[in-house]
């Protein structure tokens, strides 16, 4: 008789401890990203943005509809990005998004020693601010672009887009 029960108490314990498995599983793939590791990617999207418009207007090209365009479709898929990581951060608990912000914050304040940053932010934007305002103000919109990866940001900075784009 001992022994049943004996047996029976491993069988529950050994389906107890599957049980723990599956939802440690699943809570792997739920995992929600760390603030520092937050900070990295949004950091990494904004430099290579800032890297990729260099590349289109850093030397100043003649404005053209073909350049405002890949400057659009540029801005457009770097919002996208900044959305999904957005998403992510939005799982977060109100502590580790206040830690996030801080930390991409100090990531931030190195843009400016990338001479990318300088040359498009800078100097393109004001060149072609007498040009073409409104493409100046495109530019300079690449400035506070990691706004849409802090929804809270984005809705007290730019209510309307942040409406526009579903975030509520």
């Amino acid at each position: 008789m001992k022994f049943l029960f004996f047996i029976a108490i491993l069988v529950l314990n050994f389906i107890g401890c599957g049980k723990n498995e599956s939802n440690s599983n699943s809570n792997s793939e739920t995992e929600k990203i760390s603030p520092e590791k937050w900070a990295d990617k949004v950091y990494s999207v904004y430099e290579k943005a800032i890297i990729k418009l260099d590349e289109i207007i850093g030397n100043k090209p003649p404005i053209s509809e073909s350049l405002k365009k890949k400057v659009l479709e540029l801005k457009n898929s770097i919002i996208d990005e900044m959305i999904l990581l957005g998403k992510e951060r939005d799982k977060m608990n109100e502590l580790d998004k206040k830690l996030s912000s801080a930390k991409l914050s100090l990531k931030l304040d190195r843009i400016a020693s990338n001479p990318s940053w300088s040359r498009t932010i800078n100097d393109a934007r004001s060149f072609y601010f007498k040009l073409d305002p409104d493409f100046a103000n495109m530019i300079s919109k690449f400035n506070i672009i990691t706004q849409y990866s802090q929804f809270e940001l984005l809705k007290k900075q730019e209510p309307k887009e942040a409406e526009r784009i579903g975030i509520k």
